[in-house]
């Protein structure tokens, strides 16, 4: 699906383009009208008693809200007949089809209180009728009509609060975006070190934005979307959008260096491009939680998230790949003098970077490093056990908004507490005595200040009751009067008693928020277990990252307590704060926050068990895994850090609130909780991390996540571009001859595999016949004649990048400068692991064995742990390459200067033992016998392949720069396996032996580097009976000896060189017979 996918972004790139476009062009048009169509407010469960209360309120009495304009004279006051004139002929000119009445100092008993204590300012309540601002354009056209010539007016209450922030909420989206855009790039090109490499991500989340606007509009049209989802669901968006085109952009590069373009698009698809998808399915997942709760702010976030999550996946496996097919190689233009190397080539000692220092040091001390994050995750947490959750009103509008200057004037005068008083609505026409006497019970609660009939329908007899109180809305005091309120017995008559007003919306928003919360998140941790449990094989590490959110969201909790509540910070963040922090915002921290973690956790424990797969043990992968994710999990935090404090500036404090919250939530989670806390955990799990019972593997099998699986699919398949689009590496395919034309085709045999590097049987490989060319070609650049058989000479290698010495022990009377028709056959001799190339002269009797021999025996350099093989260095090849030093450069010198005839044989010991089987399977034709003495010739094995990595860190080495990550990419180690490829050995003579001493298991797997009592013998043993049991299967001679009583140990291997010499001069045709000139 993801190669498709892949090729046909690169197929219809222009389309892509074209369609993509379009669709811009109608986001500006269309799109940006988005803030014309949401829905104020949203906070309340339709279901609630106090939402009844307001349904009722707008049924039986017509109730739209209630408009608060506040009007000064010029230089009037309210005594003067000219302001009252001017006043009444304002509210004359109110559409009536708007406005339903107004109550003001003119006509109101309660004169007074609408009138400022200078009588230079009067407050007009305007009432509306239901639904009189919804159309488009109706706020301003009402606010047009309260305009006067000898009036200032400005315009407070809920409607009005409610239209400011919708302005309000488009300013802050601009504002972010001018602060987000300039900083990303700036982080971008210190993360890329390229201009086109930092702007893609850039464009990627513009096309985000305004695809989250545009989806926001389209959905308007089926369902009310919430003001406040607008900033959420762009934040999300831009954010997301960036962070999978670091992934993609990243991976796109690395693919560079080991395919062309065309390939290089699809294999990024087919990797990074469903590790997204998966992240995208997590973060989907949990914002799909908030579609389970009645409230349509949250629903509406949630609907939105999901779909803005899902478009920003769209144009990540679309869009981007549609650019980078277009860009190619230029990608890396405009390359900046910083630009950081992508692939550090891994042959050399490095040194511990820092993430794997931080990460050896966690490992040491798991106790200690949990103990200390887990008390300061702890002291994090401890302010939001004082909570207190109030309701959005006009304060998180900032203090130059007028709407909350007129609002917060009204609510401070005397009619403060009849615009908060509790909304009694009384149904089913009782009598007016009872509800009378019901009213009066109402005004002796504790905590009320009174109580009044405010409304009658005489259509339907509900009467309408108010409660005013002298305390804060969201005090103690006010939320048990409605406790006592709701408690008191109904009115005789009365069919149903419904209680409103502010302080019971929030009392049943909290309870319908608490009845529904533990839904969710059941369903937010099962979608989350399964999609861990897919991508982890494991059953604990999926309850261990929900474990660790859990203690990151606590401390983010505590941090917007600390901050928004108790007004800390208050001045650096410029808002006021309230004292309460609204509860829904604290369920979009909590399920956004989850979802945008279990991405780091992905991140992480992604690159421990393939680790873990490849053979390490639990504490070394996930060092590993730290120290390889580090630097991933740091930047993809830090852009989503930028956005999300861009939007930390937002005038809006529930806004803001939501960016400090998340952006709090991010960095604890990347840093503390990720980099020691994770760790630190699983070191002290040990292996129970991957344990996985028996009855859930088949489930695994059928439902698991594999990127790694793809990701062989890829790099096994035949590659769509000409050779020249290739770039140029030391590395050369077997089957190639050195001028890179395909080579004859061979005479038999099954058909040639078409991927780089393999040959899968048959004869006639060119490799190395003399033909280096150019810049290929060693140079000789010293010669030391040791005696008159012995001579080392230095091969300055263009494939290693250095020169490395070679020891040529000839026949007696070898002269190679003397008569340049004479020639010599060739018997390479590798040495083993932790040896150099003087191993075979200074070990054995080889010397003496060869003096009765007519042949040049090559020992060349192999390296402590070169082991036999062009490296793989994650996919961009060159050096260290030791088969094409040793199979190419050192046999052009050996043909070229020391006249050696084509006609050549290899033998080896342990390491070099495999060398020497491996070299004559990868180049069919190319040696008429191999002997492999002691040599690992199984190293997929379990228990090969930890000796094989553990033999090369022992030296300081990278592992997984040989042959990449085992199951990654298991294409590399499938080709430098000679059990796979025991058909390249047709043809070729074979004396294959090992000794038998020696327990297997993983005991003597651990003790076997530099062991010579038998251990890595038994290993070698074993893998020996798996390769002749497969040339006994394909009908392929070869001499074996298993025998008793051997260790890894010269002395061993001495005693074999002498019983397959005879075979190995043999065919050389070398055996006590004169030269042939």
């Amino acid at each position: 699906m993801f190669d498709a996918l892949g090729r046909f972004a690169h197929r219809g790139r222009w389309a892509v383009l074209l369609l993509t476009v379009a669709f811009v062009a109608l986001s500006l048009s269309w799109g940006s009208g988005v803030f014309g169509e949401l829905a104020d407010g949203g906070f309340e469960d339709p279901d609630t008693e106090s939402s009844r209360a307001d349904s009722h309120a707008r049924d039986y009495f017509g109730d739209g809200g209630q408009l608060v304009v506040a009007v000064r004279g010029s230089d009037m006051t309210v005594d003067s007949p000219a302001y009252e004139r001017s006043v009444r002929a304002m509210l004359a000119d109110l559409p009536e089809e708007t406005v339903s009445g107004a109550v003001h100092h003119w006509n109101s008993p309660n004169r007074e209180g609408l009138v400022t204590e200078e009588g230079r300012i009067t407050y007009l309540l305007v009432s509306l009728r239901p639904g009189a601002l919804d159309e488009e354009g109706a706020y301003e056209e009402l606010r047009d009509a309260l305009e006067h010539p000898d009036l200032s007016v400005r315009l407070g209450g809920s409607p009005a609060v409610e239209h400011d922030l919708n302005t309000w909420t488009e300013r802050d989206l601009q504002r972010a975006e001018l602060i987000a855009m300039p900083a990303l790039l700036v982080l971008l090109l210190a993360v890329f070190g390229s201009v086109f490499s930092a702007v893609l991500p850039l464009v990627l989340g513009m096309v985000s934005v305004l695809g989250s606007l545009t989806l926001l509009r389209a959905l308007t049209l089926v369902t009310d979307v919430s003001v406040f989802a607008v900033n959420m669901v762009t934040m999300l968006g831009l954010g997301l959008a960036i962070d999978y085109s670091l992934l993609m952009v990243t991976r796109y590069r690395e693919e560079l260096l080991r395919r062309g373009p065309v390939d290089a698009v699809v294999a990024t698809v087919t990797t990074a491009g469903r590790t997204v998808a998966f992240s995208a399915l997590t973060v989907a997942g949990a914002l799909g939680g908030l579609l389970l709760f009645p409230q349509m702010f949250l629903r509406s976030v949630g609907l939105g998230g999901v779909c803005v999550v899902l478009f920003a996946l769209f144009t990540t496996l679309t869009l981007l790949p549609a650019l980078l097919a277009l860009l190619g190689r230029r990608v890396e233009s405009l390359s900046m003098p910083w630009r950081p190397r992508l692939i550090v080539p891994r042959h050399r000692r490095y040194r511990p970077g820092p993430w794997r220092k931080g990460a050896r040091l966690v490992m040491r001390h798991p106790g200690t490093a949990m103990l200390l994050v887990t008390l300061v995750l702890a002291l994090l947490t401890l302010p939001f056990f004082d909570a207190r959750f109030g309701t959005v009103d006009a304060r998180t509008l900032p203090s130059q908004a007028e709407s909350r200057q007129v609002t917060e004037e009204i609510e401070d005068g005397p009619l403060g507490d009849s615009i908060s008083a509790l909304d009694v609505i009384v149904t089913g026409a009782p009598p007016m005595d009872a509800v009378e006497s019901y009213a009066a019970r109402l005004a002796e609660l504790p905590g009320a200040t009174g109580a009044h009939i405010s409304d009658h329908s005489p259509d339907d007899g509900a009467v309408r009751i108010s409660v005013p109180h002298g305390g804060d809305s969201m005090a103690q005091e006010t939320r048990d009067l409605v406790s006592e309120v709701r408690a008191a017995s109904e009115p005789e008559g009365a069919t149903n008693v419904f209680v409103g007003g502010t302080t019971a919306a929030q009392i049943d928003l909290e309870q319908s928020l608490a009845d529904h919360l533990p839904g969710v998140m059941l369903a937010v941790v099962a979608v989350t277990l399964v999609l861990l449990f897919a991508a982890f094989g494991s059953v604990v590490l999926p309850l261990k990252a929900v474990l660790m959110a859990a203690l990151s969201l606590g401390a983010s909790f505590g941090a917007i307590v600390w901050v928004f509540q108790e007004g800390n910070l208050a001045g650096p963040l410029d808002f006021t704060p309230t004292g309460t922090v609204e509860p829904t915002m604290l369920v979009l921290v909590l399920v956004v926050s989850f979802g945008l973690s279990t991405d780091y956790e992905v991140f992480l424990l992604s690159r421990a068990r393939a680790e873990w797969l490849a053979g390490r043990d639990n504490t070394s992968a996930v060092t590993e895994g730290v120290h390889r994710t580090g630097g991933v999990i740091t930047s993809a935090a830090l852009l989503m850090c930028v956005v999300l404090a861009a939007f930390s500036t937002a005038e809006i404090t529930i806004v803001k609130l939501l960016g400090v919250g998340l952006l709090v939530a991010i960095v604890i989670d990347a840093s503390l909780v990720r980099m020691v806390l994770v760790p630190a955990t699983m070191r002290m799990l040990g292996s129970l991390n991957w344990w996985l019972p028996r009855s859930l593997r088949a489930l695994h099998d059928r439902i698991g996540f594999n990127e790694e699986e793809r990701e062989t699919l890829v790099e096994d398949a035949p590659t769509t571009e000409a050779p020249s689009q290739r770039p140029s590496t030391h590395h050369r395919p077997a089957g190639r001859n050195n001028r890179g034309t395909p080579a004859p085709p061979p005479p038999r045999g099954p058909r040639r595999d078409r991927s780089r590097g393999a040959v899968r049987s048959g004869r006639g490989n060119t490799r190395g016949r003399g033909r280096l060319r150019g810049r290929d070609r060693p140079r000789v650049t010293g010669e030391e004649w040791l005696d008159e058989r012995t001579v080392d000479i230095t091969v300055d290698s263009p494939a290693m990048g250095e020169a490395l010495p070679v020891r040529l022990l000839g026949p007696p009377g070898w002269d190679p400068h003397a008569d340049p028709r004479r020639t010599w056959p060739v018997l390479y001799l590798l040495h083993g692991e932790h040896e150099d190339y003087t191993a075979w002269t200074r070990h054995t009797d080889v010397a003496d064995l060869s003096a009765r021999s007519r042949a040049v025996i090559a020992m060349p350099e192999g390296g402590r742990a070169g082991n036999y093989s062009d490296w793989y260095n994650y996919g961009r090849h060159g050096a260290p390459a030791w088969e094409t030093f040793h199979l190419e450069e050192v046999w052009w010198v050996l043909r070229t200067m020391y006249r050696a005839r084509d006609r050549r044989a290899v033998a080896g010991a342990s390491s070099g033992g495999y060398g020497a089987v491996i070299y004559a399977a990868r180049n069919p034709g190319t040696f008429t016998a191999a002997a492999s003495f002691s040599g690992l010739l199984a190293p997929r094995s379990h228990a090969g392949r930890e000796l094989l990595m553990a033999t090369l860190r022992s030296e300081g080495l990278d592992p997984y720069a040989l042959w990449g990550f085992p199951g990654v990419h298991e294409r590399v180690w499938r080709e430098h396996d000679p059990l796979r490829r025991v058909e390249g050995l047709r043809g070729t003579a074979l004396y294959l032996s090992s000794g038998t001493t020696g327990p297997p298991g993983d005991r003597a797997v651990r003790e076997a580097v530099g062991d010579t009592l038998g251990s890595s013998e038994a290993l070698c043993a074993a893998s020996l009976r798996s390769v002749a049991a497969e040339l006994e299967r394909r009908g392929i001679p070869a001499t074996v000896n298993l025998y008793q009583g051997g260790t890894h140990s010269w002395a061993s291997w001495e005693r074999e060189l002498h019983a397959s010499w005879p075979m190995l001069m043999g065919c050389l045709g070398a055996a006590a017979t004169p030269a042939r000139a």
